[in-house]
């Protein structure tokens, strides 16, 4: 354990990131208090807030997705005398450092709850914040206990003034391509985020410099694109530019974020990362009732082998406990039971690599398997991330949007699937690197 002083408050400092849980950290959370990784923590007191002996009271509240329902745990929150610097709105290298000073800093419960104790009165900025999600209140603190109203403590749903939203691009095949991901982040509340249709994709994903004009970058089932929405192993994902230019995002702070058929992008561009069970016979693919088109030809270099024919289901079993926990809260699902339905790709494993750290040194890493899902009698992984120098690829085998399960589609409300996978996108979009644990 390590400390940081905060003043004269020390702040206990635990190696328990999500770059740390990717390296194998034990991560166990016995008080499912979520203690994983957080955003950029460069963003302390200049030293003009002085903390005194004892504190004078507590800012307490609740943090919230930007849709002001789904409550966020792990979140940042502290309060300082001068405005936290730019998010900047581009890619970049978000990496985990100590506060530097301040009054206080405590991250969420697992229920969205914080309760942040403050040493001097003034005038000051609540700051909430994970990842790129940011909202930057100012206050007048004062002795005695002083409850936020949620409003204040809730995620936005884009960028405005002082407070900040992830910039995100969804590529998708068309109108009626599979895995409708910004469905998902509309529920979420998101409103912020742009649409790569199929005319733009392949030029989209060859080129560094356009994706890195966002934080994160969706590629879901209909990303394929190739042979009709949603096919697999579309031709795009074996070119020497895509894959070059996938590597450099994410190494540069990018999130990329994939889904079942377009599970090459990360086969192809991180080779070894991954192992997948290969399928007998070709995918058929009927986006139009009573019209089949053949799926992409195999005899060319094997791309496409994992995904089936037909999605299979399977009992959800979180190798993180932390979402367990997250989804029995009464309004986030209710229940930490689930069935992860829609799986059209078999991941059958991940494997020990070396890549690269934030620093750009070699660091020898297992993929974290967030999730598992049974088929048959094995529960066999659903849900990934592993980092790759200053960014994270996350890889699920089944739908965002869960169109098989009553309420998704286009309903409104979260479906438990879709909440999980969201739980873990913020996870993963957080800092990279050994971040000091505050409490």
């Amino acid at each position: 354990m390590k400390r940081f002083a905060l003043g004269s408050l020390l702040v206990a400092s635990l190696v328990a990131c999500s770059s740390a849980v990717e390296r194998n950290t034990d991560t166990s959370d016995p008080l499912g208090q979520n203690q994983n990784a957080q955003p950029n923590l460069n963003q302390g007191d200049s030293g003009t807030g002085v903390i005194g002996n004892a504190p004078i009271g507590t800012v307490s509240g609740r943090v919230f997705a930007p849709n002001g329902r789904l409550p966020i745990p792990g979140a940042l929150v502290y309060v300082t005398s001068t405005k936290p610097d730019a998010i900047p709105q581009k890619t970049y290298c978000d990496k985990c450092v100590d506060t530097g000073g301040g009054q206080s800093a405590v991250l969420s419960k697992i229920d969205g709850r914080f309760e942040l104790k403050v040493y001097s009165a003034g005038t000051y900025y609540l700051v909430t914040q994970k990842g790129q999600f940011r909202r930057v209140r100012r206050m007048e603190i004062s002795k005695g206990s002083v409850t936020v109203a949620d409003e204040d403590t809730t995620f936005p749903s884009r960028t405005s003034g002082d407070d900040t939203a992830p910039l995100m691009a969804v590529v998708a095949a068309d109108s009626d391509g599979y895995d409708r991901i910004e469905r998902g982040l509309e529920k979420l509340g998101i409103t912020q985020y742009d649409i790569i249709n199929t005319s733009n994709a392949e030029t989209f994903v060859k080129s560094a410099a356009r994706m890195q004009k966002y934080h994160v970058v969706f590629l879901p089932c209909g990303a394929g694109g190739v042979g009709g929405p949603g096919a697999c192993g579309a031709d795009r994902t074996a070119d020497t530019g895509t894959k070059s230019a996938l590597r450099d995002f994410v190494s540069s702070g990018g999130k990329l974020y994939v889904t079942d058929f377009s599970y090459e992008y990360v086969n192809q561009a991180w080779p070894g990362y991954t192992k997948w069970t290969e399928q007998k016979q070709g995918v058929i693919v009927s986006p139009i009732p009573g019209i089949e088109l053949p799926g992409p030809d195999w005899s060319k270099d094997g791309r496409g082998k994992a995904c089936t024919s037909e999605p299979w289901s399977g009992e959800a079993k979180f190798e993180d406990p932390s979402i367990g926990n997250w989804l029995k809260q009464a309004d986030v699902a209710g229940s930490g039971n689930l069935t992860l339905d829609g799986n059209w790709t078999t991941l059958a494993g991940v494997n020990e690599v070396t890549g690269k750290d934030e620093n750009g040194a070699p660091l020898k890493m297992t993929p974290k398997i967030w999730a598992r899902g049974k088929k048959g009698n094995e529960f066999i992984p659903t849900t990934i991330s592993f980092q790759d120098t200053c960014g994270r690829v996350l890889f699920s085998s089944y739908h965002t949007e869960n169109d098989n399960a009553s309420g998704g589609g286009g309903a409104t409300e979260l479906t438990a699937q879709e909440a999980s996978l969201i739980y873990v996108l913020l996870e993963v979009n957080a800092c990279v690197g050994e971040q000091p644990i505050v409490r």
